[in-house]
Order: structure tokens, then sequence, then C-alpha cells
């Protein structure tokens, strides 16, 4: 791929001009995607149809940015992957198993495919023109025969899960088909990579003020998912229960008194409980206490966004020292664009926080090891351990993983002056936070080792069934639907949630066409180990190990989630996995400046078309529902009965105090147990509402 030529030419007025037009068209494209739905009272297409007329706008603008700057065949092949890439996304089922149609879907579909040939019928020209692939084998002595055959093994392993297709009847030839059309689309895709590194491409590089813009990036991405996509409500039971949770400990209370009797049925929901004179919502307390600021705020829709962009400024900041300002600067980059960090920071979930107390954790103790003053470093170890105990009352197992790793870290500076202290301090704020949620659990059960979701499971379900392990017993007795592929949990289920995991990051994490993971194994043959890198592995390794033995494989919702923890790790390891592999680059005579601005395009690709794309077609749309009962109990001294079949997009509204002068929300139980909550409120105007609205 040696390419002497200078990596820009000057544009000529031509050139420019046709810049500056396919700049106004794509612009003009996004600004109808984008206020046809806003300012139109009625829908004229699917919101998908928006995104895609999104999508050929960015691709129109990316060609005239490359034109402007004289690399107007790098631009277009830039383009042709934008718009392959959005064509294989439109051609992809989005919910719970994504995978590709094999058969087409009407015109559209066709449409989709005929992009995908002429973005590879593109790459193939241009690298004829480039005469690259008359070189194959200083392309395979540069990076390497092995490397290359394992990359795609790799690539093609985790592009499609065979979780779907081993859901009752098995249907191994529809998997093995679906792997070989998913290992024609990666071929095309790095066809196009090759081409744009074969080709002078415009000397793009990160702004400065990098992290600030990341921070403000991330914040204003994630906070459009919360509004647009997510609605700014919860959408999975977990989220409701974190919701009514949070007004309870914004009220003072660590629980709220039970319903009377006669509500219960109408109530009831899961992860919520009624014991004695208390309504408890079983989650633990970590996260509902942080959402409690949201709550008082008015905006818990807000609090994950501005969480997300805080991590990020703690994220670069602990990279530069561990690592280097350039490895930050991509780390950094990976994230803000992913749509899998997005999409998680506009939900309702945990998973942001953790992250977030996390890398304050990693940041404090990284000081720590500098030269600042006994007395600060002890206080910051401390604080550090504070951080890490909360993760532990946020979730346990992601807790005791990472605090554990966490501590096997610090034991390397055991000879170092002091090391014993800031052991034992990070050790003492991990017991004082993480006593939270022993404190949580006597409170609600009368025992610091039984948590109230275990109690509740235990009787929602059976005995055991919420546990780790293999085991007929594990599990919900009556499954979970299709995703849960049998009941009990076993090894082959163990691989199978593994398989569908490895699937959902190489998609959701930066939604590339040649999978998201790749620069993850370039870290594999190129890039060199240190201590950082393999302490990134440990934790990636440990967390699958871990989850393996967990009966569920979590993936459903936001990205999978029980993951989600490894997101920085492999963003570490694909900053350090890009170095290499441009240092590989640079010595076959790759500039390594087109290698950044390859990079910079694909990071555009992630936010301005993958991360819309999960917005627009992935998460269920609350809002009508919600809105038609926040509606009804618009005068506070209604009774509403709802029949939705998402029942929490209402009953979140309640006060869980049941306060007199708010509304009440109640699934319609049928006509006798509505007649009794009626009679507990006769002056109450009544309200019914169902899917049909």
């Amino acid at each position: 791929m040696t390419d002497t030529s200078i990596e820009t030419t000057p544009a000529k007025t031509s050139d420019k001009l046709s810049a500056m037009f396919l700049c106004l068209l794509g612009g003009a494209l996004c600004a109808l995607a984008v206020g046809l739905p806003m300012f139109s009272e009625v829908v004229l297409v699917p919101p998908k149809y928006n995104w895609l007329g999104w999508t050929m706008g960015v691709a129109a603008i990316a060609i005239g940015l490359a034109s402007w700057s004289g690399a107007a065949l790098w631009g277009l092949v830039l383009g042709t992957v934008f718009l392959g890439g959005a064509a294989q996304m439109w051609l992809t089922d989005p919910l719970w198993f994504p995978k590709l149609r094999l058969a087409p879907d009407g015109t559209t579909d066709l449409v989709a495919w005929a992009l995908i040939g002429l973005q590879g019928l593109l790459a193939v020209i241009t690298l004829l023109k480039a005469r690259v692939l008359f070189r194959l084998g200083a392309l395979f002595k540069g990076l390497g025969f092995f490397p290359i055959v394992l990359f795609l093994v790799l690539s093609v392993a985790v592009s499609v899960s065979p979780f779907s297709f081993a859901i009752g009847d098995t249907h191994w030839e529809a998997y093995a088909m679906r792997l070989v059309l998913n290992g024609v689309l990666i071929g095309i895709n790095l066809l196009s990579l090759a081409a744009l590194l074969a080709v002078p491409a415009p000397n793009w590089s990160l702004p400065r003020g990098w992290p600030v813009i990341a921070a403000g990036a991330a914040l204003a991405a994630s906070a459009l998912l919360a509004v647009f996509a997510f609605e700014q409500l919860p959408h999975v039971e977990d989220e409701v229960a974190y919701l009514l949770q949070a007004k309870m400990f914004a009220a003072g209370q660590l629980t709220a008194p039970a319903p009377p009797e006669a509500l219960r049925p109408g109530l009831e929901f899961y992860l919520m409980d009624v014991r004695g004179d208390s309504w408890i919502a079983t989650p633990p307390m970590g996260w509902p206490a942080i959402l409690t600021l949201g709550v008082w705020a008015g905006a818990p829709w807000l609090l994950n966004p501005v969480l997300a962009a805080l991590t990020l400024l703690i994220l670069h900041s602990l990279v530069s020292r561990v690592w280097t300002r350039e490895v930050a600067h991509l780390t950094t980059l990976l994230i803000a664009v992913s749509p899998w960090y997005l999409g998680t920071a506009g939900a309702l979930m945990p998973h942001i926080a953790s992250l977030f107390l996390v890398s304050v954790c990693w940041w404090l103790l990284v000081r720590t090891t500098e030269e600042i003053p006994p007395r600060a470093w002890v206080a910051l170890a401390l604080v550090a351990g504070l951080a890490m105990g909360w993760v532990f009352v946020i979730r346990q197992l992601e807790g005791v993983i990472l605090g554990t790793l966490t501590g096997l870290w610090l034991l390397r500076y055991l000879r170092a002056p002091g090391g014993m202290t800031r052991i034992m301090a990070y050790s003492l704020g991990c017991v004082v936070a993480g006593a939270a949620y022993l404190w949580q659990n006597y409170a609600l059960t009368g025992s610091p080792l039984e948590a109230p979701l275990a109690r509740y499971l235990t009787e929602y379900w059976t005995a055991g069934a919420n546990t780790y392990g293999f085991g007929e017993g594990i599990g919900p007795p009556q499954g979970w639907g299709g995703l849960d592929l049998a009941l009990g949990h076993s090894p082959f289920e163990g691989v199978m949630n593994t398989m569908q995991n490895l699937s959902a990051l190489d998609l959701e994490v930066l939604g590339w066409g040649a999978g998201s993971l790749a620069l993850l194994w370039c870290a594999l043959f190129y890039s060199r180990s240190d201590r950082g890198g393999w302490a990134m592995f440990a934790v990636i390794a440990t967390i699958l190990v871990a989850m393996f033995f967990y009966w569920f494989a979590g993936s459903f919702y936001v990205g999978p989630r029980y993951w989600f923890m490894m997101l920085f790790p492999i963003a570490v390891l694909s900053a350090l996995g890009f170095q290499g592999l441009s240092a590989r680059l640079e010595t076959m005579g790759v500039p390594r400046a087109r290698s950044v601005s390859v990079l910079l395009g694909l990071a555009a690709f992630s936010f301005l078309v993958a991360t819309p794309w999960r917005g627009v077609e992935k998460y269920h749309a609350f809002r009508e529902t919600t809105t038609v009962a926040r509606d009804a109990g618009a005068a506070s001294d209604e009774l509403v009965f709802v029949t939705f079949d998402s029942p929490g997009s209402a009953l979140f509204l309640n006060d869980p105090f049941l306060r007199n002068d708010a509304t009440i929300y109640l699934q319609d139980k049928g006509e006798e147990a509505n007649a009794a909550a009626i009679s507990l409120y006769p002056d109450r105007t009544v309200r019914y509402l169902n899917d049909g609205l």
C-alpha cells in the first residue's frame, strides 16, 4: 500500500464549488429530516425514513468537506461507507436479536442492497486505481498472514448471535447462512477501509480542547436520546422501580406506607413489594439514591447525560496519566461517539453512574502514586474506596469484581512508601460505603445478609432462582419467553449467552460495518503490551467469566448491560490497537495522518449515523400512553385505571405516598377489584384508559 503522493492536493475552484453545493445539499437534507417531524403535526413517514434522509445529508456533507480539502475520491469512498453502513442497518431487524433480513422486504430493501453493492464496487475500483490489489503479498507481509486470518475469523464469529437460532427447533443452517453473509459484508467494509487508506486523504485531526468538546458532545447527544428516543420516561420495569424508590428517598423516606388493601392489585408491579405496613422498592439503594438528585431537580432523565459528560473528563485525565495524552484522546473519542455509551446515558439505568464512580476511584488512586504529600494520598485513597464501595451498593457483582481487581493493582505499590496505609485507606472506604447495602438489607428484611430483592425473587419465583451457577432451578421457573434460552442454566446456555453479548458488543459499541471490536482485535496483534493494557484485558476477561455463570444475558435493552464495565477497557485497548495498527501501516507507506483521518471518519459514522439509528429503531415508545395517562390525571382528584401492555408507563407517575392531592394510577384488574378501589375514594373522578386510548 505504499503511497508517495502528498496527503492532499489544493482543490480547484470548481472542486470547491462542488464541495459547497454538496455541503449545502447535505445541510438541507438534514434540516428536512429533523424539521419535518418536529414541526409537522402529521407524521408524514415512519421515523426511520427521516433517519435515512439525515444519513444521506451527513454523507453529502462528508463528501463535500473532503472535496474542499482536495481529497474528493477519499470523500466519495467515505460517503459510500456512510450510505452502505446505513443500508446495512436498514436491513437489520433492530430488536431483541439483531440480524439481517435475508429476503428483501419491499423496494427500499432492494435500494439498500444496491447501496452496499455500490460501496463494494467503488472500493474495488479505488484499490485498482491505487494498484493495491496487485500487492497483496506485501499486505500479508506487512500485517502478518496469521493476524489477518484470525482477525477475519473473530470478526465473523461475533457478527451474529447464535442465541435466537438455538431456541426451540434449532435452525443452524440459517445461522450458517448469516455468518457467510456477514462475512461478505465485513469484507466489503474492509475493502472500503483499505481504499480510504490507499488514496490521499484530508488532514483531519481532533480540535484543541478535545476533552471538553467530547464531554459536551456526549451530553448533548445523550440528552437528545433521553428526550426523543427514551422520551424522558422509564421503559423497563427496573427503571419504574428506580424512579419510585428515588421519589421515596427524595421525601426522606426509605419506604412508603403500604397502600390500602383495595389498591394493591392495581399497584402490583415487578420489583415492588408490600411488607407489613411498608411499600418497598426492592432494588439496591445505590442508584436510586443518586437518582434522587434528578428527582429534586425535576429532571431525572438529565442526570445520566450529565454523569456521562463528567465521566469522559475524568477518564481523559486518568488515561493521560497511565498512558499518554494521545491514548487519552483516542479513548475518549471512541467512548464519546459510542452508540452503546450514549444510549445507556439516555436511559434511566444505573450503569453510567457505576462507570462514573469507577473512573473517580481509579483517577484518585492514580493520583496517590504521584508525588503529593502523604496526607493527601491517604485522603484520596479513602475517597477512592468510598466511590468503589458505592459501586457495590449499586451493583454488587460489579463492586466485588472491580473492587477486588483494584485492590490487587494496589498491591503493586505495597513496598512503596506508605503502600500498606494506602491499601488500608482504600479498603476502609470500600467497607464504609458498602455497608450502606447491608444497612438497607437490615432495615428492610431484618438481616444484613438478606437483600429485599433476593427475598422478593425467592417468593416471586422460587428459592435460589436468581443465583449464579448451573442447575434446573436457576432462573424464572416459568422461563422468560424468548429472552431465556431454556429453563434452568447450563454450560451450553452460558456459551449462548456469551455469544449473544459478544454479538451485541460488536454491534453496539461503535456500529461499524467491519465490527465494533475490530480495533480490539488489532490490540491483540499489533499493540505493545504493558501493565495497563494487561489490566484492561483482565477486567474484560473477569467480567466475561463471571457472567458466564449467570442465567440471563441482559443484552436486550441498552445493549449488553451486564458487561457495561467492559466499555472503558475496550476503548483503551482499541486506542492502543489503533496506535499499533497505524504504526504497522506507516512501515508500509501509509501516512499516520491518513489513518487518523479514517478513524475520525468512522467515528463520525458512529456518532451521526449509528447512534441515531438506535434511537429511531430500537427503543420502545411510551410517550403516547404516558401522555394520555398524565393528561387524564391532570386534575389531582382523579382515579385512573389503565389497561396498557406496559403498565409501568402509567404507574411510575404515582406519588408513592398516595397523597390526597395526587392522581392515583392503577392497573385495571376487573370490575370487582376496581369497585373496591373506587369505594375508597367516592369523591374522585374515575377514568378508564386502554391501549386503544
